[in-house]
């Protein structure tokens, strides 16, 4: 329940994953981003967390996937 840094962490992982061009995973980190930023709902925060767990590992798949393309 640390507000300021889950709105930290979420804001550095979304410029992050925007530079990959992961664009599917950048609205649920805004949306974290914003309840951090407001200290609210923290049971959301968790939900959206889990998935963003899920998208990350849909773009590890793919970055490993294009890895083995440029072999």
């Amino acid at each position: 329940s640390d507000y300021p840094r889950i709105k930290a962490i979420s804001h550095a992982m979304r410029s992050s994953f925007s530079m990959m061009g992961a664009v599917n995973v950048a609205p649920l980190l805004e949306e974290i981003e914003d309840l951090g930023e407001s200290a609210n709902d923290i049971d959301k925060i968790k939900l959206l967390n889990e998935s963003l767990n899920v998208r990350c590992n849909q773009v590890f798949e793919a970055l490993i996937a294009e890895k083995i393309n440029y072999r």
